[in-house]
């Protein structure tokens, strides 16, 4: 019987893990749709919308991403594995995006790039979290 709860338990796991692959999915995908969508075409560059093709389009993905990485580590059981699921799904999304936009003679670089630009804004955002989670800890009553 313990052995049967313990297998639900890592089942259990394993399903909120993949959930935050699923958020960062969301979190890059979401913005980088409406960039696509808002952001003029332009005669000089193909994809203008492409989150490393503007100083605005980077700000509007890093706002978005450091703010959900924010509110994943803000939580009391947050985990750092949670957090690397997350930057994998925002990977995964950005990968694919690249890849159904064209991804050109360079895309080892704007990959490498990319995954550059998302680490340190998701680096950013959990270390604000979990900052304001050990400060609302110690402003606890004991």
């Amino acid at each position: 019987m313990e052995q049967r709860d313990l297998t639900r338990s890592h089942q259990a796991a394993k399903l909120w893990n993949a959930t935050w692959a699923v958020v960062g999915i969301a979190a890059f995908a979401a913005p980088q749709v409406a960039l696509f969508v808002t952001t003029p075409p332009s005669p000089i560059m193909e994809d203008p919308g492409w989150f490393l093709n503007g100083g605005r389009n980077v700000a509007t993905i890093g706002v978005v991403i450091g703010v959900v990485a924010t509110l994943l580590a803000v939580r009391r059981r947050w985990r750092i594995e949670e957090t690397a699921t997350f930057g994998l799904g925002v990977l995964i999304a950005m990968a694919v995006t690249l890849f159904t936009i064209g991804p050109g003679t360079i895309f080892p670089i704007v990959i490498a790039v990319g995954a550059v630009v998302v680490g340190l804004v998701i680096a950013m955002g959990t270390a604000v979290g979990y900052a304001i989670q050990r400060a609302a800890i110690r402003t606890q009553p004991q």
